[in-house]
């Protein structure tokens, strides 16, 4: 009774999947697939580059992405979205010359803005490094700086794409910078550590790399844009031709910055408070009195390495909050209340879906997986390491839903109610790390477990939101009870399998557990009916295994 409690309004809802769901599931499908490849690619970059470089590298390495990414966020996370919604708007009633005019005036805003950032990450590289207990990390920031106005220019035709719903040329532009990060990335960082012998200098030959990185694919996505111009209609070419003046250019800019403030300011929060984070760990370890290399290292081994599997829990939601976005955006001006109501439904669904599996097997696999990726990392290091991990494993099911329902809150128009629910988050966090890490028995998990608590809070205020303004209810054995069924099996499976092989290779036994829980977990969430016909029918050659599964009564 549980589990078909929901099949009612799941097949009144079938009209909408046939429709604004599938846009919805092919368009985060496309930014997933595309999101898994980048964090596949990155993750294989960071491993090599930590062998390279050690986990005391790894901290020069990490101490520019606070301030880089706080800077970034200013172009990256607000004006996409606003850019993608407005498209999205204009080019559903057939306005293409509003569509390209939101366009235009969001690029020269965007090149400005990056301009502006590079020079002033540039200019004080030095004061900020000082200001982080890292002098030579002024290196790295200096590498990275001009990255900014790149990326800030890439921004405004990423975001018109997706206001297309296009998101092919995001996906292949994130695969082509990452791809391009590694190969120039490691090469500096391994010439320069040869020539110098100096770590810093290694970690600054990867940003660099990262710089490179971005120009290669800001020429990839104008490639883009020209040749999507080349297809369009004769009537749709006439409407992108002709002059936008600065008078017709202002209303438009202050839309865009009326719906990309806030989601700014939401995005800022995080940015900032890990830039905290990189002056307070430092500083609180010094009090607690552990010397120079053992900060760096135990700093390098939570930033550089646990966090990077943490961010693996966002590479779905981060596409679906993209994707959710324009699509519910399009449902609200076309007055389609059950549209938005599907969108929703299913965007906590996807969340869940993620998350869960992903938090058992950061806890049950901890110390494997995080071997497997930093083989050459001391018993120190890694057993530092595996409790940070097991500690902050249950992120990465709040990190997902948290992005999910920010992205259902931009989309229903309350983009000013996410960066409340963060700051609260990361208020108290910083509260909590600061008093935390004055226990030597706690240390560095102090910041960790704050963590921690800034998602949980941030992730049920943005429920309560969205339950608030759609009347949208998770649904426990649809939403949750599901999928911690299909994890609880998986993670038996998986448990089983590397139990037997890792005491011949633990390489071995980490993929072998990790393809093992894929197929187990996927084919639970077909038996429980977590995953539905008509979802299933979504993803590409779906429709071939559906027919299987109906062969087999799975489905009826």
């Amino acid at each position: 009774m549980l589990f078909a409690r929901h099949a009612y309004y799941n097949d009144r809802l079938e009209f909408c999947m046939s429709s604004t769901t599938k846009s919805l599931i092919k368009s985060t499908m496309i930014l997933g697939a595309a999101g898994v490849i980048v964090k596949i690619i990155g993750a294989l970059f960071r491993i090599v580059l930590t062998n390279l470089i050690t986990f005391e590298g790894m901290s020069y390495y990490q101490q520019a992405f606070p301030v880089y990414s706080a800077l970034l966020i200013i172009s990256t996370v607000g004006l996409p979205i606003a850019i993608s919604r407005l498209v999205s708007e204009r080019v559903t009633v057939n306005d293409y010359k509003g569509a390209y005019a939101v366009f235009r005036t969001a690029r020269a805003f965007l090149l400005i803005v990056g301009l502006i950032t590079s020079i002033l990450m540039f200019a004080f590289a030095g004061q900020i490094a000082a200001l982080q207990q890292l002098p030579d990390a002024k290196y790295s920031l200096m590498a990275l700086a001009p990255a900014l106005f790149f990326v800030s220019v890439m921004c405004a035709y990423r975001g018109y794409f997706q206001g297309l719903q296009n998101m092919k040329p995001t996906a292949l532009s994130q695969i082509v910078e990452q791809l391009v990060k590694v190969g120039m990335g490691l090469a500096l960082a391994y010439l320069l550590l040869k020539w110098t012998g100096r770590l810093e200098f290694g970690a600054m030959g990867a940003l660099l790399g990262i710089t490179i990185s971005e120009i290669t694919a800001l020429f990839y996505v104008m490639g883009a844009f020209g040749k999507e111009k080349r297809r369009m209609t004769a009537g749709m070419v006439a409407a992108y031709k002709g002059k936008l003046s600065f008078e017709d250019a202002k209303p438009l800019l202050k839309k865009i910055l009326v719906i990309a403030l806030p989601v700014t300011v939401a995005g800022l929060v995080m940015p900032i408070i890990t830039f905290v984070d990189s002056v307070i760990i430092p500083r609180s370890l010094f009090n607690l009195g552990y010397d120079t290399q053992t900060v760096r290292s135990m700093y390098g081994a939570l930033t550089g390495g646990v966090l990077t599997l943490i961010n693996l829990a966002a590479i779905v939601s981060q596409a679906l909050q993209m994707s959710v976005v324009p699509a519910i955006s399009e449902a609200l001006k076309l007055g389609d209340k059950d549209r938005v109501r599907a969108n929703v439904l299913h965007g906590i669904k996807f969340a869940f879906l993620e998350g869960i599996p992903v938090t058992a097997a950061f806890f049950v696999f901890a110390y494997p997986l995080l071997h497997f990726l930093y083989p050459t990392a001391s018993q120190e290091e890694m057993a530092l390491s595996t409790g940070l991990l097991m500690t902050m494993c249950s992120v990465a099911v709040f990190l997902p839903f948290m992005q999910t329902m920010t992205g259902i809150l931009q989309g229903i128009g309350k983009q000013n109610l996410p960066p409340i629910s963060l700051a609260v988050g990361a208020g108290t966090k910083v509260a909590l790390s600061l008093y935390l890490m004055t226990f030597p028995q706690i240390n560095i998990y102090g910041a960790v477990i704050g963590t921690v608590v800034c998602y949980i809070i941030a992730a049920c205020m943005n429920y309560y939101f969205v339950r608030k303004y759609t009347g949208v209810r998770m649904n426990f054995g649809e939403h949750l009870l599901k999928p911690i069924i299909a994890t609880a099996v998986m993670a038996a499976a998986a448990y089983l399998v590397y139990s037997l092989i890792a005491p011949y290779s633990n390489t071995v036994g980490v993929i072998a557990c990790v393809l093992v829980g894929l197929v187990v977990y996927f084919i639970m969430l077909i038996l429980v009916k977590a995953v539905t016909e008509r979802e299933m029918e979504q993803i590409r050659g779906g429709k071939k295994l559906a027919r299987i599964l109906k062969r087999m009564h799975v489905w009826k």
